[in-house]
């Protein structure tokens, strides 16, 4: 059983049961299209806080956060919710040869 639903948007509620230092990768396509891994730390208020990586790159610093927007968890400055799965089931442009980099660590 995935650890957070599939089928739509996710919400403040799914990320409430994740432990801290579960790594989830996320996906948006609302307005522009990506990937990103997310290192979860906590939900506090509106918000779910933890570290980001795009492909590739390292982890954004610590307490970074998605927030919640019309009862959806988003992302970026636009609210782009985001999701477990790519909802029209492409990978993302962010992928190389449909693979995610793992982040770089210091």
């Amino acid at each position: 059983m995935p650890l957070l639903p599939t089928d739509r948007p996710l919400t403040l509620d799914d990320f409430r049961p994740l432990e801290r230092g579960t790594v989830v990768i996320l996906h948006y396509c609302a307005f522009n299209k990506g990937t990103f891994v997310w290192l979860h730390e906590r939900v506090e208020g509106d918000r779910v806080e933890g570290q980001f990586a795009y492909n590739g790159e390292k982890f954004s610093p610590p307490r970074d956060y998605l927030y919640e927007c019309d009862g959806r968890v988003c992302q970026g400055s636009g609210a782009e919710p985001v999701w477990a799965i790519m909802p029209d089931g492409e990978p993302a442009d962010t992928l190389v040869d449909g693979i995610l980099q793992l982040p770089q660590y210091d």
